[in-house]
């Protein structure tokens, strides 16, 4: 059985060129090895394809527009403008798939497939659907708005750029987390050993609800949570798995996400325990900041993982300001060369903020002054007093030259 990827109307374009929505129709391979796409469009939708990742355009096979064979140089096609028809074409994933590749991963059973991989998106920026069929016990996790309750109808809207959206297959465990303002689609990947499902669920919800004491409710309303097991994988090679979650990232590309890579024959304490689920979830704090300007969205997110953790009783008010203290420590950059990987030597508190200055090591620019400030202020007492859209936060925590009023 393979995946279908259809591109059609809706309401089989009789209802004027205002309702028209293309739609891609995905159906899986048993085995997680092939997508077979058919994309059909009207002469008012856009007629050029492209992969976002070109790389794996060794993967496209029987690229074909009706009767007519296409080529797709460098992952692109281009169909007639003026002839309404179906783009149809294989995505080999077995051709392409390897555990270093992040983009295709295999793990164990189950399949991480960025979209930038295997779909030819419309070049002009529309918004689109993509509905999955799926074989009996195979699942689909993915970050666009889900348009019902089985999650395999979704809404994708144009975004900004960033790192490549995910999309999981297989049959792993998936569930939902509901929040106040929000819920979490929780998808646990395989792994060897597997992951504690009911651990999973305890230590994301436990970070989520940590976010939820900053306004509230949590900052968005739907969020595509992906757990990877990383004891066991071999592209991984056991580093960093004296943690709980050696590494984690938020996605924004096409909707927002979270990808947690665990060690999952770590203890619930040790989850629970640990910053980075709060870390991560305060990054939905704010909406999309670009890579250059990292060095306000992670000290956002670095104050608050602190700071919620202590309201929510994990840490004392102590424990959090030493932690923040610890992480806005004078002269970190000075000892770092060759960013990103002697960050890594640096104890876990201090990660982020060696990557703003380790970032702004070098570049005279106003921002990365901006930054110096931020911390060096920050470090004496002033913390975020440089930046105002983080002072209201910061500043009912303050009395004076940096005394502490309580955190909760």
């Amino acid at each position: 059985m393979i995946v279908l990827l259809g591109l059609v109307l809706i309401g089989g374009g009789a209802v004027g060129a205002a309702a028209e929505l293309p739609i891609y129709q995905v159906r899986v391979a048993e085995n997680l090895a092939r997508l077979s796409i058919s994309v059909c469009r009207s002469v008012d939708m856009p007629h050029r394809f492209a992969l976002e990742d070109t790389k794996h355009a060794r993967a496209l096979r029987n690229v074909t527009y009706g009767a007519r064979r296409l080529g797709a140089r460098r992952g692109r096609v281009k169909v007639p403008a003026a002839e309404p028809g179906c783009l149809s074409y294989d995505f080999e994933i077995s051709r392409v798939w390897e555990e270093r590749r992040a983009s295709v991963l295999r793990m164990g059973s189950d399949l991480l497939a960025s979209p930038a991989a295997w779909l030819l998106a419309p070049v002009d920026e529309v918004p689109f659907e993509v509905h999955f069929a799926l074989p009996s016990g195979v699942q689909v996790s993915a970050p666009w708005q889900p348009l019902d309750d089985a999650l395999r109808r979704y809404r994708v809207e144009p975004s900004p750029t960033g790192w490549q959206p995910i999309v999981a297959f297989g049959r792993f465990e998936q569930f939902p987390i509901e929040l106040p303002g929000g819920r979490l689609d929780v998808a646990v990947l395989d792994g060897q050993p597997r992951a504690d499902v009911a651990q999973v669920r305890d230590w994301v919800e436990a970070a989520a609800r940590h976010v939820t004491l900053a306004y509230g409710s949590f900052p968005v309303p739907r969020a595509q949570v992906v757990i990877v097991p990383v004891v066991g994988l071999d592209a991984w090679g056991g580093r960093g798995t004296e943690d709980a979650v050696p590494f984690a990232r938020v996605l924004r590309r096409g909707g927002i996400a979270a990808q947690f890579f665990v060690n999952q024959i770590a203890p619930l304490d040790s989850y629970l325990s640990d910053w980075t689920a709060t870390h991560e979830f305060s990054h939905m704090l704010l909406p999309y900041v670009s890579q250059s300007d990292a060095w306000l969205s992670e000290g956002f997110a670095s104050y608050y993982q602190n700071v919620l953790r202590a309201r929510a009783g994990v840490l004392t008010e102590e424990v959090a300001w030493r932690k923040l203290h610890e992480g806005f420590s004078p002269g970190t950059p000075r000892r770092l060369s060759g960013h990103p990987r002697r960050i890594r030597s640096l104890p876990r508190s201090q990660h982020d903020h060696a990557y703003v200055l380790e970032w702004c090591r070098d570049r005279a620019t106003r921002r990365c002054g901006t930054a110096r400030t931020l911390w060096g202020r920050a470090e004496s007492g002033y913390r975020a007093a440089a930046t105002p859209g983080l002072l209201p936060a910061v500043e009912p925590h303050l009395v004076g030259n940096g005394t502490i009023r309580p955190i909760g």
